[in-house]
């Protein structure tokens, strides 16, 4: 007998940022789990009518979101009524016996104007979801504070890797000359405030070693930060900056350029990293500041993680950590090679695409089994 198609609505369809949508809903279509959400929505108003007609309509019964908790991140005269609205349209979801899945992404929206009304949200979605998926157990700890016997409709489901998932460019190419002899500490990703990619900057500079190297590729989202950067970068020739969206045929030919990728996030807001698990995907350990995902894999030799206190702190001891890792590379300059093989077999087999959305598959089938 064919097994019969799970039909969802997923939110987003799309994240032009990076490939985890993207690849989660291949994988679902691969599984027979189709998602009805084919096009992002023009506007907030588009978002709620297409939420309606398909509860409504097309009597879809599962509906997937994530990161919703960045309309509580907007300013009040948006933030207030958009959050209200979308406790009204969820409310209908529930009085007509739809099940809501919800994705744990942040601990609070990166750009977030007010925190109350985002903790006043994320409490009402602690408690409405009926099934939340989280990517790190960091994010339990945050459901628990609001909900103690959250546990029964929490489910860890691991970030997928992202091996093999790029093209493989046809031409390669250095970012610098004779990089056999060059130690690279790369980042990767769209640079936003809460990357601190200028505090990577700050710290960089204070080095003086001919043969290390910061290379750092991704779009700069703000144009302040982007003339900040320039400023504190310019005058350094072994830092380069590759002020872009480093396109898809580009990404493996850019991550051979790196030894060691260097994420030093702002822990306020961070959870979760899909650079992390990008980089270990191309055989670069990472050294990243303690957030949800690097404290789940901080035995790892190939995750070096460091925690901090304030900024100071946070220089302090990222100096320290680029430091040790440009001495073993002194000492061994295969060794961060050997660890980040070892990384990319870790993640190949604890994040995999497959294993991912069947767990996820199985879950949004349970709920459909309760009723």
């Amino acid at each position: 007998m064919k097994e019969k198609k799970l039909r969802l609505f997923f939110y987003p369809p799309k994240n032009t940022k990076n490939k985890y949508i993207f690849n989660i809903l291949t994988g679902l279509k691969k599984n027979k789990v189709l998602n009805v959400n084919k096009h992002m929505s023009h506007s907030f108003f588009n978002l709620i009518a297409k939420i309606l007609f398909y509860r409504f309509i097309k009597k879809i019964k599962i509906f997937h979101f994530n990161w919703i908790l960045n309309f509580a991140g907007q300013e009040r005269i948006k933030s207030i009524p958009e959050v209200w609205i979308l406790k009204i349209t969820i409310f209908l979801l529930k009085i007509t016996d739809a099940k809501l899945v919800w994705t744990l992404h942040n601990k609070y929206p990166h750009e977030t104007v007010n925190k109350k009304i985002v903790e006043n949200f994320r409490r009402f979605l602690t408690y409405e979801s009926d099934l939340i998926f989280i990517h790190c157990m960091e994010s339990l700890k945050i459901l628990k504070k609001i909900d103690s016997s959250i546990e029964n409709k929490v489910k860890y489901i691991p970030m997928v890797n992202y091996i093999d998932v790029y093209d493989k460019s046809e031409e390669s190419k250095e970012y610098f000359e004779n990089k056999g002899e060059k130690f690279v500490l790369l980042f990767f990703g769209l640079i936003r405030k809460y990357k601190n990619v200028n505090l990577l900057i700050d710290v960089f500079n204070k080095f003086n070693y001919s043969d290390l190297f910061l290379l750092l590729g991704g779009h700069v989202a703000d144009k302040n930060l982007k003339e900040y950067l320039n400023l504190i970068s310019v005058n350094n020739p072994n830092i380069k900056l590759i002020d872009k969206f480093i396109e898809d045929n580009e990404v493996s030919n850019f991550m051979k350029n790196g030894d060691v990728m260097v994420l030093p996030f702002n822990k306020k807001s961070a959870l979760n990293s899909s650079s992390m698990y990008l980089g270990l995907s191309y055989n670069l350990p990472v050294i990243i500041s303690e957030i949800g995902s690097a404290i789940d894999l901080k035995e790892k030799e190939f995750v070096i993680s460091y925690n901090y206190r304030d900024e100071n702190e946070h220089k302090k001891i990222l100096t320290q950590k680029i430091e040790k890792c440009y001495s073993i590379y002194k000492r061994d300059k295969d060794y961060f090679k050997k660890i980040g093989a070892k990384g990319r077999e870790f993640i190949r087999k604890e994040n995999s695409l497959d294993f991912i959305v069947k767990e996820m598959k199985s879950s949004y089938s349970g709920l459909l089994s309760r009723d």
